[in-house]
């Protein structure tokens, strides 16, 4: 029934021109987010990392059901970033001060928001289950990010990639789905560089 669900969605996904609009901006967003990574300077990275992150708010939120939990939470994660670049030395108190905010996602799309998160139907049991992973992963990565040792930080990002990528192909999200996949066979390659630098 759940990959019923998924063939459905995918399908759904493809056939009105919103729909087709919110695939061809999730590819941009991917772009932007993976040249990121290619800028040597710090603020022009972090400026393709924001506005690559805006544009998949922008494209969760033209799904039909709207991926509102993962906008919602990457809208939280950019004013987080802000916050946490302009005052560095304070970086750890930003990164947990958000995470009543992350958790406060979840309880208002199946209370207050509800009417927009599913505008077109009454949410079932994979909704409530797929739309707690975003929550999962973000609280994963920030108590990761908060140790600052680099291979716990790919070894917890790897763990917490997997709920992403359900949520983004639960939502039929293209762009995002496939940059779980970049960013988790990115991780995985970073694992086995950190065993060979142990082995040598």
């Amino acid at each position: 029934m759940f990959f019923q669900e998924l063939i459905d969605r995918f399908v759904q996904s493809w056939q009105t021109p919103l729909g087709i609009a919110s695939q061809i901006i999730s590819l941009l967003a991917l772009f932007m987010s993976t040249w990121s990574f290619q800028e040597k300077n710090i603020n022009r990275l972090l400026i393709f990392q924001t506005i690559g992150l805006a544009l998949f708010i922008v494209s969760m939120l033209m799904l039909d059901p709207p991926g509102l939990v993962m906008a919602i939470t990457n809208f939280v994660t950019i004013v987080r970033n802000i916050f946490s670049f302009i005052f560095k030395n304070k970086k750890k108190t930003f990164l947990f001060a958000f995470v009543p905010f992350y958790i406060a996602i979840y309880v208002l799309t199946f209370t207050v928001l509800k009417p927009f998160a599913f505008p077109n139907q009454e949410p079932n049991v994979f909704d409530y289950i797929v739309n707690t992973f975003p929550t999962i992963a973000i609280l994963i990565l920030t108590f990761c990010l908060a140790s600052g040792r680099e291979k716990q930080i790919v070894i917890f990002s790897l763990i917490a990639e997997p709920f992403f990528f359900t949520y983004d192909l639960y939502y039929v999200c293209l762009g995002a789905v496939i940059s779980d996949i970049i960013c988790t066979t990115s991780m995985i390659v970073a694992l086995i560089r950190f065993r060979k630098r142990k082995s040598n």
